[in-house]
């Protein structure tokens, strides 16, 4: 695939995840797509599962805003690194606004993304948002369950 085409996906995928647009996000996924939050050690793959992880995502973080800077890629894979806002929203507290850098890996199939690597820095995230992994970790858990 040539690297502007894949540019423009991740871009529309970047935008449609600031909108917390799950639909859109969808569109943009192959059917048989991979979705790896490496630091919830999460993985979904197919678009139900998607949705379920990108619902319990945006209930965690409702303002999600990613800024992609940075991207290298070849015809199978995109790099990109920049930074996510978010303000972690746990029940029964106020967390703080958070921006943090993140990098994500993409590849794709069929002109949509069949893999997407989200690595963030979960625990640098909770220390700048005052709350503890084991916080974040039951929010997530309640928001599964809800």
């Amino acid at each position: 695939m040539k690297e502007p085409l894949m540019r423009n996906i991740v871009d529309t995928l970047a935008k449609v995840k600031s909108k917390q647009d799950i639909q859109g996000a969808l569109e943009v996924y192959h059917p048989q797509a991979k979705l790896i939050t490496v630091g919830l050690n999460a993985e979904a793959q197919g678009r139900l599962e998607i949705e379920q992880q990108l619902n319990v995502f945006y209930k965690l973080f409702p303002d999600y805003h990613v800024e992609l800077s940075q991207v290298a890629c070849n015809t199978q894979i995109l790099l990109a690194t920049g930074n996510v806002y978010v303000t972690p929203t746990l029940p029964n507290q106020q967390c703080k606004a958070v921006k943090q850098q993140a990098s994500f890996s993409f590849e794709f199939k069929d002109n949509k993304i069949v893999k997407e690597v989200f690595y963030l820095d979960f625990s640098q995230l909770c220390n700048k948002a005052d709350i503890s992994q084991k916080q974040l970790s039951n929010a997530m858990k309640f928001y599964l369950t809800a």
